[in-house]
C-alpha cells in the first residue's frame, strides 16, 4: 500500500555543523550530503553536535537516504528519519525504498523535510492468515489504518544478505579451482 513518508516517520533537521573548518579531530562518523560511502565524509570530535543513530539520514542536494548504525555528526542539511522501535534491517529497506524517489531532486529542487513528509512510499501491510489486511485504527500511519509489515521488512533484507553471502561464499571456492 501506499504510506505518506511523514505518518511513517519522523522527519527532523539534524543538528549540525555547517563549516568544516570548525570540524575537531575525533572518532565520531561527519555525514554529509555525498552520495557515496553511507554519506560519511570524515570523522570528527564534536560531540556537542551529536545526533542519535540508528536511523536513516537524508542530504537535500543529493537526496540520497543512508542508515546511520552509529550516532553521528551531521554536515549541514541532513536530515534524519526514524520511528521507535525499528532495527538495521527495517531502516535499510526503508532506505532502498526511499532511494528509488531521489531522481525527483537536485540542488535546484532539494529533498527538504518539508518534502520528505509528503512523499509516498510503498511498504508491504500486515495482513492475518486469509491475507486480509489487518486495520488498527489506534496506528497513524495510513488514513485507513493499515500497518506496515515491519517482519517482512526485516525478513527480506535478512534473506537477501543470506543470498550474498552464499553468492560471495561461492565465488571464493570458484576461484580457488580456476
Amino acid at each position: 500500500r501506499e504510506f505518506i513518508v511523514g505518518k511513517v516517520l519522523k522527519v527532523e533537521q539534524t543538528k549540525s555543523i555547517i563549516a568544516k573548518a570548525n570540524l575537531v579531530d575525533g572518532d565520531i562518523p561527519y555525514v554529509t550530503r555525498t552520495v557515496s560511502n553511507n554519506g560519511y565524509m570524515r570523522t570528527c570530535g564534536n560531540s556537542d553536535k551529536l545526533n542519535k543513530g540508528n536511523c536513516i539520514t537524508i542530504g537535500a542536494e543529493t537526496g540520497m537516504a543512508f542508515y546511520q548504525p552509529a550516532d553521528f555528526v551531521a554536515g549541514n542539511k541532513v536530515y534524519r528519519l526514524s520511528v521507535n522501535g525499528l532495527n538495521e534491517k527495517h531502516y535499510l529497506y526503508l532506505a532502498g525504498t526511499l532511494n528509488r524517489l531521489t531522481q525527483n531532486y537536485s540542488y535546484s529542487n532539494a529533498r527538504i523535510p518539508e518534502k520528505i513528509k509528503k512523499e509516498v512510499i510503498i511498504l508491504p501491510i500486515q495482513t492475518d492468515e486469509n491475507s486480509n489486511p489487518i486495520i488498527d485504527e489506534t496506528h497513524l500511519y495510513h488514513d485507513e489504518g493499515f500497518v506496515p509489515d515491519w517482519d517482512y521488512m526485516q525478513n527480506y533484507i535478512e534473506k537477501l544478505e543470506q543470498e550474498l553471502i552464499e553468492e560471495l561464499e561461492q565465488e571464493a571456492v570458484t576461484g580457488l579451482n580456476d
